[in-house]
């Protein structure tokens, strides 16, 4: 990141290249899908998350769903929705959605909450389009914030040395980075004390990939409901467990009924 330069931007038209490389900054409130020329390859678990700067939200509607993606010195365009390329960039990393609600609460986060995993430190920002989604900064990246006279707009100078504009304020802003930071500084000691415990040396060989690591979790997840419903006196078919367990692990919070259907409500 702080070997990049404005020259080696990538992914925009010649005239708006032109443009950020003259005055150093990239304003998100004016860039236009058509201002970006590649389309974004984040596909696969070994894409370089942690290093996405900014995911704009370029949605209009909620069938419309469209983002801009900054990563290290690139700029993409994909019809992917915010959302959808944050929750890829958190499943990379083996995290489910679950992790974040958990951490939200015991740590007293302000809504919306962030998504952070290691360096994918990723806070909402800008007020949410049609589209019902938010644009994303990486939390990590951020020097400083100023306002500048514009009202409901701010400067953001990164730690390379770019400036960008977004639709914010200052203290809303700060406040989402700062709590996103200190639940990374929680993180980070209990994996120092993980890595203590190993003598910060590698043990295998093989290191498991992002599924496996889901999966893993997952397995761990039923055996403890299962071990909880038999508690209770409740029996489950053992595919009803992994697939009510998968659900609170993605989130989701309908309500189940429990009868003779076993219905999940609407």
């Amino acid at each position: 990141m702080k070997s990049s330069t404005l020259s080696h931007i990538k992914g925009l038209r010649p005239e708006m290249k032109q443009q950020v490389q003259e005055t150093g900054v990239l304003d998100f409130t004016k860039l236009r899908l058509e201002d970006v020329i590649d389309e974004y390859p984040g596909t696969s678990s070994d894409f370089d998350w942690p290093n996405i700067i900014f995911v704009k939200n370029m949605s209009t509607t909620r069938q419309q769903r469209q983002a801009i993606v900054w990563v290290n010195d690139h700029i993409f365009r994909t019809d992917m929705s915010p959302t959808k390329v944050i929750n890829k960039g958190r499943a990379a990393a083996g995290h489910m959605k679950l992790d974040m609600a958990i951490a939200a609460k015991k740590y007293h986060l302000t809504q919306p909450y962030p998504v952070v995993v290691g360096r994918f430190l990723m806070v909402p920002t800008d007020k949410p389009q049609k589209g019902g989604h938010h644009s994303w900064i990486n939390g990590h990246f951020v020097d400083e914030i100023n306002s500048f006279g514009v009202k409901g707009k701010v400067r953001i100078q990164l730690e390379n040395g770019m400036e960008m504009i977004v639709c914010d304020t200052k203290d809303r802003l700060w406040t989402h980075i700062n709590e996103a930071r200190d639940l990374f500084k929680a993180q980070s000691r209990r994996q120092d004390f993980a890595d203590n415990q190993h003598h910060n040396d590698k043990q295998f060989d093989y290191v498991m990939t992002s599924e496996e690591v889901i999966a893993d979790r997952l397995e761990e997840h039923v055996g403890l409901a299962k071990g909880l419903l038999s508690k209770v006196g409740l029996v489950f078919p053992d595919e009803e467990v992994e697939e009510l367990v998968r659900q609170v692990l993605d989130g989701d919070t309908r309500k189940y009924r429990y009868g003779d259907e076993r219905d999940v409500a609407e």
